[in-house]
C-alpha cells in the first residue's frame, strides 16, 4: 500500500513537471483516481480499527477493494511510469495480494508511514554526511539506529538503552 502511493506520488510529480502538451492524460486520471483510492482504503482501515465497522465484513470490503482496483487498472496508460505502476497492482505475483493485508490481519496499518517516518532522520543524516566509508561503518550505522529508534520506540532515551546494554 505506501510503497504504491509513494511511487504513485513520484510518477505524479514527474507528469507534473512534463509540459501539459506532452502529459498523458490517461496517465494523470489514473494517478488521480490511484490516489483517491488508497485514501479511501486508509479511511475503511481506519474505521476497522476503530471499531466502526465490525470485522466479520471483511470479505466484502475485500471484494469491493479489488474488484475498484481492478477497474481503475483496466486500461493501460501512455507513461511508462504510471504504466508499470498500474502493471504492477494488478499483477497477482507481485504486489496485488499484499495491498488489502491490513484487512486480513488486525493491527496492520494499510500503510508504512510510522516506519517511513521513523527512519527518515536515517536518511537526512546520511545525505548529510553522504553515508559512510566502509562496510564496518555502515553496520555500525545501522545498528546504532536500531537502537535509537527502539529505544524511542520504548520511550526510553536511547543513551539509557545504550547504556543498559553495556
Amino acid at each position: 500500500g505506501a510503497q504504491n502511493l509513494d511511487d504513485m506520488l513520484a510518477v505524479s510529480a514527474q507528469l507534473d513537471l512534463m509540459s501539459p502538451a506532452l502529459r498523458d492524460v490517461r496517465s494523470v486520471h489514473f494517478c488521480q483516481t490511484i490516489k483517491a483510492f488508497f485514501k479511501l482504503t486508509c479511511s475503511i482501515a481506519n474505521r476497522f480499527r476503530s471499531g466502526h465497522i465490525a470485522r466479520g465484513k471483511v470479505p466484502v470490503f475485500l471484494a469491493r477493494l479489488t474488484s475498484t482496483l481492478k477497474t481503475l487498472c483496466a486500461s493501460p496508460c501512455g507513461f511508462d511510469g504510471a504504466e508499470n505502476l498500474r502493471a504492477r497492482l494488478i499483477d497477482p505475483k507481485r504486489e496485488y495480494h499484499r495491498i488489502f493485508t491490513f484487512l486480513h490481519h488486525e493491527g496492520v496499518h494499510p500503510t508504512n508511514n510510522h516506519s517511513e517516518q521513523s527512519l527518515r532522520w536515517l536518511v537526512i543524516f546520511r545525505k548529510l554526511c553522504f553515508g559512510t566509508r566502509t562496510s564496518a561503518g555502515s553496520r555500525s550505522l545501522s545498528v546504532l539506529a536500531s537502537l535509537i529508534v527502539t529505544g524511542r520506540r520504548h520511550g526510553a532515551h536511547p543513551l539509557d538503552i545504550t547504556a543498559a546494554l553495556f
